[in-house]
């Protein structure tokens, strides 16, 4: 028995796979593609990466704060 032969995901569970149609009056990627349209995407993009870097940065120097915290003691102790 190899892998492909085992079920798995929604198979296990009796769903059938269907093929999602194209809905009407939807996006058309043909035409309405525009610079402006990419652009605006492709800056939003950016705006929520460096909002993520951002927060992660402020999370790590937290953590390396509580870590040179715990290693030679809270300056703050009474």
């Amino acid at each position: 028995m190899t892998t492909t032969d085992i079920p798995s995901g929604m198979a296990q569970n009796g769903v059938k796979a269907t093929r999602m149609e194209k809905p009407k009056g939807g996006f058309n990627t043909d035409t309405e593609i525009t610079p402006g349209y990419l652009n605006r995407k492709m800056e939003s993009m950016m705006h929520a990466l460096y909002d993520s870097i951002e927060h992660q940065e402020k999370r790590m120097r937290n953590l390396e704060q509580q870590i040179f915290e715990l290693k030679n003691g809270s300056e703050t102790k009474g």
